[in-house]
């Protein structure tokens, strides 16, 4: 189940000491229901695709790491093995049944930009073509970190379509290693 943030993010700032209110233009007080919490009025609210995206994507690293898909010296921030991941993946021949899905075609004809640094601000860079299961998994999770670290408004017409698509992989990617699968599911 798909925990609803925003209702989860309004009562934590409205618990918060000083509280997180701004007033609206209106001028009126939050005890008649004219103000706006900054998460509201600075947050625009997600799209069902990113929210599922969200969940779908921190359930499925969560079961890469718990099958052994981890990255990282010893005593040191475990990552996810995505990687390690792609040659399994890739080896059960996911690149093409991925790249001949009309879902999860879009990912690999007009994979998502990124953001690269220039001076004090950023540009967006053309994106790479997708020719290989790692190439894949990299513009799969660069539609998460565009939409989850600050990378897009929320308002990119093509948010909606990556979302679906990347959610479309995961879910099929599940399936390539019997113990993500299970882990993705709780069933250990």
């Amino acid at each position: 189940m798909v925990v609803n943030w925003l209702n989860w993010l309004r009562e934590v700032s409205s618990n918060m000491r000083g509280g997180l209110v701004v007033q609206s233009s209106s001028g009126g007080s939050g005890a008649e229901g004219n103000t706006l919490s900054i998460i509201e009025a600075a947050i625009p609210v997600p799209s069902k695709w990113a929210v599922e995206l969200f969940a779908c994507m921190s359930r499925f690293e969560f079961a890469l790491k718990e099958c052994d898909y981890i990255v990282g010296e010893e005593g040191r921030n475990a990552g996810v093995g995505w990687a390690d991941f792609a040659r399994v993946a890739a080896a059960n021949g996911a690149f093409d049944k991925l790249q001949n899905s009309s879902e999860t075609r879009v990912l690999i004809e007009a994979p998502p930009r990124k953001q690269l640094r220039s001076g004090t601000s950023f540009v967006w860079s053309d994106p790479p073509q997708v020719k290989n299961m790692q190439q894949f998994t990299e513009a799969l999770r660069q539609v998460r970190n565009n939409l989850f670290h600050g990378g897009k408004g929320g308002d990119d017409p093509r948010d909606e379509e990556l979302c679906r698509a990347a959610t479309a992989a995961l879910i099929f990617l599940v399936g390539v290693d019997p113990r993500v699968r299970d882990a993705f599911m709780g069933l250990y």
